[in-house]
């Protein structure tokens, strides 16, 4: 079935959206160039500009996460190769089949990873 087009400059209408966008919900939308503000939130006017150094910040935060996450599974494959993944790093039990599934990269069981988190009077370490 054809899809029909829309005449020169006109917006769809109808509720019609092109492909991998959306309308935008009113005022004007610049005619060219690059946009003056990236949008970020959604304040009470609309979109707050966001800064180039706030943009950064935000990629730099999201590459170094990946970057952990990439280091957990490679030190997860080293622990493969060694024949010591799915067992505890302190003190060396199987860990749960449960939580690898759910969690790959888990180091330590539920009780030295407890453990870890209290310091030696039961309180959270600081």
């Amino acid at each position: 079935m054809p899809v029909p087009s829309s005449p020169a400059g006109s917006q769809p209408t109808g509720g019609s959206q092109p492909i991998g966008g959306s309308q935008p919900t009113g005022g004007s939308q610049p005619t060219g160039g690059a946009p003056e503000a990236l949008p970020h939130g959604d304040g009470a006017d609309g979109p707050e500009p966001v800064s180039a150094a706030d943009s950064l910040a935000a990629t730099t935060a999201e590459l170094d996460a990946v970057d952990t996450v990439l280091g957990d599974v490679e030190a997860a494959l080293a622990r493969l190769d060694a024949g010591t993944y799915g067992t505890c790093e302190v003190c060396r039990r199987p860990l749960d089949d449960d939580v690898l599934a759910s969690h790959p990269t888990v180091t330590r069981c539920e009780g030295c990873a407890e453990e870890s988190r209290l310091g030696a009077d039961g309180q959270p370490a600081v």
